[in-house]
This record gives structure tokens, C-alpha cells and sequence, in this order.
């Protein structure tokens, strides 16, 4: 129990694991919204690369 929070007590970890799960988060998102669009027959590649730009600006 004790690396581990000597682990998180490092700001570098933090960071990672805060942008790994923001990565996730879109990917899975952008999987929903894939998904979820080609159904209705529209294609979400763009939309997908203005979402993207949209989360790492907001």
C-alpha cells in the first residue's frame, strides 16, 4: 500500500493517468458516436476530428 501512494504522490503519475484517462474517454465516446451514426448513414470522420479538437481546447 505504500508504493502505491508514493507512486500517486508523484505529479508526473498523476498526469499520465489523468491524460490516459481522458484518451480513453474520447475513444470510447468517439466508438459510441461512430457507432451510433454510421446506423443513420452519416459519416462522423470529421465531426470526429472537431470533437477531438474541441476536448483539448475546453
Amino acid at each position: 500500500m505504500k508504493t502505491f501512494q508514493s507512486i500517486f504522490k508523484n505529479h508526473n503519475v498523476l498526469i499520465y493517468l489523468r491524460f490516459f484517462a481522458i484518451g480513453m474517454g474520447i475513444s470510447i465516446v468517439t466508438l459510441i458516436l461512430n457507432s451510433s451514426f454510421q446506423i443513420m448513414g452519416v459519416d462522423l470522420s470529421e465531426f470526429k476530428y472537431l470533437f477531438f479538437l474541441f476536448c483539448l481546447y475546453s
